[in-house]
Order: structure tokens, then C-alpha cells, then sequence
């Protein structure tokens, strides 16, 4: 029986461990990813890199004058109240604003001038407005080139009181100037 046992032995032996090197089994299919792992801390941070170059320079408001006036465009009639703005700037452009009122209505312009035609335009500056009381087309137009005062024109193709009113605004008392 001894020799039984030992002849079953040893064939359970070669039957859990193979019959040498020479055999080998096929792979199975590749298990299932693990569960991932605690995030690391995040590090420091670097440091500040260094400034960039200076930017170009804007535009700069080279020379401003705000005007404002009363103008009675009839004899007799109602007074009008012209402002204008005008603000000129590094590179030679104008941008200027204007407007004319009485008690109940009110109409404005604005205009920018890029620097090859502000020195020709005079800092123009157009409002439509009609005072005569003919409502037929009236306007007012303001120029200034700079120097001197600013100059206020009205036109009227029905104006009745004769010639239309042309008028400069008054240094000291008009007008405000602020030259950079």
C-alpha cells in the first residue's frame, strides 16, 4: 500500500505542478484597474516674472476752451443760448461739441476731426435749429481755428430781421480756456 501512496503522490505532484518547464498555460484576460490613489499636494508657487516694457503713450489733451453764450437772433426775438466745446488732442485731431436752447427746445452736434482736416475745418461745429419762426431751416455753425475767440454764424433761407446774426464769443467772460 506504501507503494500505492507513493505512485498517487506522485502523480497528484506532477498533476498540481505541471510536467516541467517545457509546458506552459495561456494567459487569461487582464483583471480590472485598482481604485486610484490620494491626490498629491500641489507645490508652490514660482515666482513673480519680471515687468513687461512700457506701453506707448495715449493721446493728451493738448488745449480745451468751453464757450457760452446768449444770442438774439431778431430784434425783439426770444434769446438763444449757444455752448461749444472744443478739446484738441496730441496727434492734432478736435473733437468739439455744441448746442443752442431757448425756455422749451434744445438741439445738439459733435463732430471729431481727425489731424489732416482739423487745421482746414476750424473745429466745426453744426446745430440745426430754426429761430426765426419760419421753421424752414436755420443752423448754427461754430468755428474756431485756434486762436482769437470761436465764432458763431447763424443761417436762415427765410430769416426776416435782414442779415442773420454773426457773433464771437467774448474772452473773459465766455469762454474758458485750459492750454497744456
Amino acid at each position: 500500500m506504501k507503494t500505492k501512496l507513493l505512485i498517487l503522490n506522485c502523480l497528484i505532484s506532477l498533476l498540481l505542478t505541471g510536467c516541467g518547464n517545457d509546458i506552459k498555460a495561456a494567459l487569461g484576460p487582464r483583471g480590472e484597474a485598482g481604485p486610484a490613489g490620494i491626490a498629491g499636494h500641489d507645490g508652490s508657487d514660482g515666482n513673480d516674472g519680471q515687468d513687461g516694457a512700457d506701453g506707448a503713450s495715449g493721446l493728451e489733451i493738448v488745449a480745451h476752451v468751453a464757450c457760452g453764450t446768449n444770442i438774439q437772433v431778431e430784434p425783439g426775438g426770444v434769446n438763444t443760448v449757444v455752448l461749444y466745446d472744443y478739446t484738441k488732442f496730441s496727434n492734432g485731431s478736435v473733437f468739439v461739441t455744441c448746442s443752442a436752447a431757448d425756455a422749451s427746445l434744445q438741439s445738439s452736434g459733435s463732430r471729431f476731426w481727425i489731424p489732416s482736416l482739423a487745421a482746414t475745418a476750424g473745429g466745426q461745429c453744426s446745430v440745426v435749429w430754426d429761430v426765426s419762426g419760419q421753421l424752414n431751416g436755420g443752423r448754427f455753425d461754430i468755428f474756431y481755428v485756434g486762436s482769437g475767440q470761436p465764432n458763431v454764424n447763424y443761417s436762415d433761407v427765410g430769416f426776416i430781421g435782414g442779415q442773420p446774426p454773426v457773433s464771437t464769443f467774448r474772452g473773459g467772460t465766455d469762454c474758458n480756456y485750459d492750454w497744456q
